[in-house]
């Protein structure tokens, strides 16, 4: 929308003092990006982009979220703020100054069809249910999927079915899960039946200090299969 863009992240310095520093600048100076792209034109339409703002913590972010607050209540320019952790306590009060717009996994579904359409422009030759393993062991990181293509199919852009599945296995992508998907895994018939004996133990050694009083809190309203 022809905004130069200032990005902040967890890396940077995001304390109350340097956020109104910063903002300061960006509303006093001007940018010199159209002319160094052949514009010709100077612009003042600046946005800030705070990145990973549920991580701000500690000496070096002190003061920052409530900084923000203040800063969107009395800027002039956007700023948009970016969390993974929509239920962190600091997002709680910083959601109520924002539009809220949250963004979920996409599903394989979503992911296959221009997966299949980069598979077709880049020459590689690989079946759905091939490309369906490749997205389930990314869990459904599109990087990642992209990744493993470009990977596997630098030697040979004809990728057989038994090959991607063999080494999707082999790259599956490692995940926490937190106390709620644990107890969502347990009580849900679909999720659990095709775990193995070390699957249903992760589970439990996720976080072993709550699982079982997830148990025995909801053990009393599981209504067990009739018996044939």
């Amino acid at each position: 929308m022809g905004y130069d863009v200032l990005e902040l992240n967890a890396s940077d310095a995001r304390s109350k003092k340097s956020l109104d520093q910063i903002v300061a600048e960006l509303l006093g100076n001007k940018s010199l990006h159209g002319y160094a792209t052949g514009g010709g034109r100077t612009s003042s339409r600046h946005a800030l982009v705070m990145d990973e703002v549920d991580g701000m913590s500690g000496n070096e972010d002190r003061g920052g979220v409530q900084e923000l607050i203040a800063l969107i209540k009395k800027s002039k320019i956007p700023i948009i703020t970016l969390c993974n952790d929509r239920n962190h306590p600091k997002i709680r009060s910083l959601a109520n100054h924002c539009f809220d717009l949250r963004y979920y996994k996409p599903k394989v579904e979503q992911i296959r069809g221009p997966m299949m359409s980069v598979c077709y422009r880049e020459g590689i030759k690989i079946k759905p249910e091939a490309l369906d393993q490749i997205i389930i062991g990314s869990n459904q990181d599109i990087r990642q999927v992209l990744h493993h293509l470009s990977m596997w199919s630098a030697t040979d852009k004809n990728l057989q079915t038994d090959d991607v599945k063999r080494e999707a296995t082999k790259a599956r992508k490692d995940l926490k899960k937190g106390p709620w998907d644990v107890c969502r895994a347990v009580f849900t018939e679909a999720e659990h039946k095709n775990l193995n004996i070390h699957g249903k133990a992760d589970l439990f050694f996720n976080d072993y200090s709550i699982a079982p009083l997830f148990v025995q809190e909801n053990y009393p309203k599981v209504v067990p299969h009739c018996a044939k």
